[in-house]
């Protein structure tokens, strides 16, 4: 069975309303991060899928702060159509060991961003 995860780009318009990125960092310092761990996300669909087959498609829209030092800080999800823990926690791991880059003015950011799941 083949599997994939798509990612809302924040530069792509039909994800510009969902994403928000404001403070420290660029975003494009924060989009190369985030796709950096584009394989870490897509094990967690997948595990998920395999543990449950019947597992939905969907989108986890999640919001968290990076402190100017590069570390994520506090994480939450805004909202979720899929409703599985599971991946839900899956996810959150990853976007907390995530590590972003210093911001140089000293500001700690803030991103609103959703990942969306489907199956191929």
């Amino acid at each position: 069975m083949n599997f994939c995860i798509f990612l809302l780009a924040v530069f792509y318009s039909s994800s510009q309303a969902d994403t928000k990125i404001s403070g420290g960092l660029e975003r494009e310092a924060v989009r190369k991060v985030i796709f950096s761990h584009k394989s870490e996300i897509q094990r967690c669909f997948e595990d998920t899928l395999e543990s449950n087959p019947n597992a939905q498609q969907g989108r986890i829209l999640y919001q968290w702060k990076i402190a100017p030092s590069g570390r994520v800080s506090a994480l939450e999800i805004k909202e979720s159509d899929l409703k599985d823990s599971e991946l839900e926690t899956c996810v959150s791991k990853v976007v907390l060991d995530m590590r972003f880059p210093e911001a140089s003015n000293g500001l700690p950011t803030k991103i609103i961003f959703p990942f969306v799941f489907k199956k191929n």
